[in-house]
């Protein structure tokens, strides 16, 4: 996996992962679907006077904010041969997808926690939450591979 020429497969593979997590942390925002046996049904983030509604929100919107830019990073590195050897551009990607992977099991575990998984919408948003974490996990994997494998013999940029 370190072999030089296959350099960009863990920015690809983080860059899929995230782009995945991202996507189910945005799914997480909508109702997604009400059955019948639930007449009232509304979008879990309707009622802000709930403290802990808030503390879900603010939770999930820092993890979605720490995700944007890893995975911006993980599509510059991807293209940009230069940025897979800087230690502080992979150390600035280690440390986003760590928030993010901080904050999503914050608040997958706050929301398991308080709301359980019985009721519907929260039980909808939780698994939404629970496949983000893994996700976000998965992609720092990716990032630590990346770091790992990255090419020390080469310590100057190449001028074309």
């Amino acid at each position: 996996m370190c072999n030089n020429s296959k350099l960009n497969v863990p920015h690809a593979v983080g860059l899929l992962l995230s782009s995945g997590a991202l996507l189910f942390y945005t799914l997480a925002f909508f109702k997604l679907s009400c059955p019948e046996q639930f007449p009232d049904c509304e979008c879990p983030y309707k009622k802000l006077d709930d403290t802990n509604v808030q503390i879900m929100l603010a939770g999930h919107v820092c993890t979605v904010v720490f995700l944007l830019p890893s995975i911006i990073l993980f599509g510059v590195a991807l293209c940009k041969k230069d940025c897979q050897i800087v230690c502080g551009f992979l150390s600035a990607l280690l440390v986003f997808l760590s928030l993010t992977a901080i904050m999503g099991l914050f608040t997958a575990a706050f929301g398991s926690d308080k709301y359980g998984l019985d009721l519907d919408p929260w039980k909808i948003k939780n698994i939404m939450f629970w496949l983000g974490f893994m996700f976000t996990f998965a992609a720092l994997i990716a990032a630590i591979l990346a770091t790992v494998c990255k090419d020390t013999e080469r310590t100057t940029f190449e001028r074309y």
